[in-house]
């Protein structure tokens, strides 16, 4: 295989019958190199590109010849690898022969055929150009190919997310399967965002009527799109455009209400950076005390002003008195923050008031004048109470009270400590209205005081309390030191103290009958001790008694 050179043949022939011998004869061939062309072989050529040819040839040839049977040129035709440039904007099959030249001797020159496939070239297509608004962002991409690559630094991919911020080009350069690439672009004109002023917060009571609420830009074609939070702070829509109209301001809660409002500038269909700004309407205090108290005369209660807002509101408060009764003293006239307590004093007969008018705010807002009433009852007072003084088993008179206030009542204790047993029939320890006299009985040997108090009471009010003093002396006995004396005529008689049962007691003695006949009795009454006498008896028949 690969032989080149001479090879001999020799030719014999058989032996004859007649013992001739073989002829033979030598045949001398000569194999020549082989003379070939190759062509080569290529893949589909994209439309108006150069080709690098890689032919080749061999053998006996020396030399090759290119040619194009669909035109085209060659850098050089005699070049088995020169570059072929196909006709310009072809599309189809082109054929092209590489062709040897002719060497001598017997071998003929060769020839190669090779057809080349040329491709238009994708028709790569992109997004539309387009218009979008500064800040916003835009997908673009491009079909036709397999492969993309974008300029701007976007890099490979079909798709892209864009947020340009000027106007800008992009250029895409797709692949296709065959390798052949094409561009196509996208023109993306930003239009700048108008802007808008910035807006300061705002602060109501309830019941304000706001200003309309303006806005500006410097972009003269500019409009303003609104929209507010939920909260009901008295104005009727949720959104709206241009100007926020007037509107009378509302809180119906203890807090602070808030509405945000969000501002969107717009010009061309752009939008620009919202903005926002709150609404705050602040809430109307109230008092929720009580609006009165009732007092006897002395200390009032203290009160501590309480509202319906939120504890973490501050109202202030600020009070004056605007009424006052005429028996009525003690009084503060005005002041701030509570109302202290006072030292009242009634000294009249009826019931009589403080009126208080009290102002207050949360911040600026003020909440509806508040009235406030001291009732201050008057102190019933008692006219004192005769004491009285019994002995033991003696009625006492009854005992009424009065006092100062028409339709006082009365209670009585008793407060005397230790009653002893041997006192007995008074009245039981309390009761009201007046003390019924009654028949009370000492049995013992000095005199006892029942001691009562008695309070008045007047429109709920007790006044200061007065003694009743019930003295009950004991039952007095008296005890002689010589018992009935018998004397004789003309003698004298002993003489006789006399005692009482009860401590620091006198006793009182008098003579109660005094015969005539008796004489010697120089002494009719004495305290204590009853003298001796020296008695005579003019009756010498007759015994004769004194009787003292």
């Amino acid at each position: 295989d690969g032989f080149t050179g001479d090879i001999t043949f020799t030719l014999s022939s058989d032996s004859s019958a007649n013992g001739c011998p073989p002829a033979l004869i030598d045949l001398v061939v000569n194999v020549n190199s082989t003379i070939f062309a190759n062509a080569g072989n290529y893949p589909p050529l994209c439309i108006n590109t150069p080709l690098a040819l890689n032919g080749a040839f061999g053998g006996l040839a020396t030399s090759v010849t290119w040619t194009s049977l669909n035109g085209g040129a060659f850098d050089d035709i005699s070049n088995p690898t020169t570059t072929y440039n196909p006709p310009l904007d072809f599309v189809g099959d082109v054929t092209l022969i590489l062709t040897t030249n002719n060497p001598p001797g017997d071998c003929q020159a060769d020839a190669d055929t090779v057809v080349i496939t040329v491709v238009p070239l994708p028709i790569i297509e992109a997004f539309s150009d387009t218009t979008i608004c500064e800040g916003q962002s835009i997908n673009i991409f491009a079909v036709g190919g397999s492969v993309y690559d974008w300029n701007q630094g976007l890099g490979l991919g079909n798709a892209h997310l864009i947020s340009p911020i000027v106007p800008t080009t992009y250029v895409v350069l797709g692949t296709d399967s065959l390798g052949c690439s094409n561009i196509d672009s996208i023109y993306v004109h930003v239009l700048p965002a108008p802007d808008i002023n910035i807006l300061d917060d705002l602060l109501h009571c309830p019941s304000d009527q706001t200003n309309e609420i303006g806005f500006s830009s410097s972009f003269s074609n500019a409009i303003f799109l609104w929209s507010r939070t939920t909260e009901n702070v008295g104005l009727n829509n949720l959104s709206g455009e241009g100007n926020i109209p007037s509107f009378t301001t509302v809180n119906s809660t203890n807090d602070l209400l808030t509405a945000t409002f969000t501002v969107t500038p717009e010009a061309e269909n752009c939008p620009g950076q919202s903005v926002t700004f709150d609404l705050t309407v602040k809430p109307t205090p109230q008092i929720v005390n009580d609006t009165s108290q009732v007092i006897c005369p002395g200390l009032s209660a203290e009160v501590i002003w309480e509202s319906n807002l939120d504890s973490n509101l501050q109202v202030n408060y600020a009070w004056e008195l605007v009424a006052s009764g005429p028996n009525l003293s003690g009084a503060v006239v005005s002041g701030q923050s509570e109302l202290p307590s006072m030292m009242l004093i009634n000294s009249g007969n009826e019931t009589e008031e403080l009126v208080y008018l009290v102002t207050y705010h949360y911040d600026s807002c003020f909440g509806e004048p508040f009235t406030y009433t001291i009732l201050v009852n008057p102190g019933p007072v008692m006219d004192a109470i005769p004491s009285q003084e019994i002995c033991s088993g003696s009625s006492f008179e009854n005992v009424t009270f009065s006092a100062s206030v028409i339709g006082t009542t009365f209670s009585w204790e008793l407060i005397s400590q230790n009653v002893p047993s041997a006192v007995t029939g008074y009245p039981s320890p309390t009761g009201s209205d007046s003390i019924v006299g009654t028949g009370v009985a000492n049995t013992t040997n000095e005199p006892f005081n029942l001691v009562y108090e008695v309070t008045p009471n007047a429109i709920g009010c007790a006044g200061a309390p007065e003694l009743f003093v019930l003295t009950v002396n004991p039952e007095l006995t008296v005890s002689t030191s010589v018992p009935n004396q018998f004397v004789c005529n003309n003698n004298p008689s002993e003489e006789v103290f006399l005692e009482s049962n009860a401590a620091n007691t006198s006793v009182q003695w008098m003579v109660l009958d005094l015969p005539p006949v008796i004489g010697g009795v120089n002494v009719s009454a004495g305290t204590n001790t009853i003298p001796a006498y020296g008695l005579s008896n003019a009756n010498p028949t007759e015994v004769e008694n004194v009787v003292i």
